[in-house]
């Protein structure tokens, strides 16, 4: 902060007086001794400066919350996306089993545990989904159940 600043602060703040002594001469600076009504004006500064945080204070946490809604909701949106792509792929694999109603849960699992064990499955399926750029390579390596 400058000399000039400091000054012009302490001027508005009704502590100094400066006052002209004419051109090319130094001006006098008289140092105020701040009455109640000076206090008060500054109390009130003060008192506008603790409304102004308070109010942005309240638009922050405002503004915090609708975050978490909109984080909310994306996720809410991410869930129902899977729920529909696994309902979706869940009655593609439906629809080639015979006799739906008959097979039972762990007989399906051991198909599929079955089916994608073998390498020549994995090579056709990373064939297949070799286009999207997430199959290929992506958990190369991992052990199959």
């Amino acid at each position: 902060m400058t000399v000039k600043r400091s000054l012009n602060e302490l001027e508005d703040a009704g502590l100094i007086r400066r006052v002209r002594q004419g051109f090319g001469e130094p001006n006098e600076i008289y140092v105020l001794i701040p009455n109640k009504g000076g206090q008060s004006s500054m109390n009130e500064k003060l008192e506008k400066l603790n409304q102004e945080i308070e109010k942005t204070e309240a638009r922050l946490r405002r503004a915090q919350h609708e975050e978490k809604i909109l984080e909310h909701q994306r996720k809410k949106f991410t869930r129902k996306e899977r729920t529909h792509r696994v309902c979706t792929r869940a009655a593609m694999l439906e629809s080639y089993i015979p006799n739906t109603e008959a097979v039972t849960d762990e007989q399906v699992s051991l198909f599929l545990k079955l089916l994608f064990h073998q390498d020549s499955t994995r090579q056709r399926m990373e064939k297949v989904f070799a286009g999207n750029g997430h199959f290929e390579g992506q958990d190369k390596g991992r052990e199959r159940p």
